[in-house]
């Protein structure tokens, strides 16, 4: 049997019930009219739902056909060189630093769009544009903000710079 609380003792006492559902590591039934009303549960019990939730999809998408099957080592190879390789020019590099310090939002998205640019350079939320007159792409990390870059090749770009979509004034 599960342990109980009343939802006025939720009010009251929530540090010391969240405390407990994290110490005991199993849910507490909150009830309200002697009717269960919901549930508090640990950070570690949560962690293990969110887990069994992603393997139930996992296995839901596989049951259903929806994932690829890699079975040797060029079925591997192949799989790898239809991604796009990146290098990283020394301006940059230093541009990057000076664009992502203390972000760590900012850092998370410019990670999120490269690893979409390499995996699908034609994703749309990257919004893929040519500027003007040059030989400059940009992808978009956001609203505001761009990645420069330059095809080296057909699946290799070199990326120039990084910051503010205004500075695609100085290409």
């Amino acid at each position: 049997m599960f342990n109980t609380v009343s939802a006025r003792q939720i009010q009251r006492e929530y540090k010391k019930i969240l405390e407990k559902a994290n110490k005991s590591k199993e849910p507490i039934v909150v009830m309200a009219n002697n009717k269960p009303l919901g549930a508090v549960v640990g950070l570690e019990i949560l962690e293990k739902l969110q887990i069994e939730a992603v393997l139930d999809q996992a296995l839901k998408d596989y049951k259903a056909g929806k994932t690829k099957t890699i079975s040797t080592m060029e079925e591997l190879e192949a799989d790898f060189a239809d991604m796009i390789a990146t290098s990283y020019s020394p301006k940059y590099l230093t541009e990057r630093k000076k664009f992502l310090k203390n972000n760590t939002k900012l850092a998370d998205k410019t990670i999120k769009t490269i690893f979409l640019f390499v995996k699908n350079p034609q994703h749309p939320s990257l919004n893929l544009e040519k500027l003007k007159g040059t030989k400059i792409w940009t992808l978009r990390v956001d609203q505001g903000n761009r990645i420069f870059f330059y095809w080296i090749e057909d699946s290799k770009a070199l990326f120039i710079d990084i910051g503010k979509h205004d500075k695609y004034r100085e290409y």
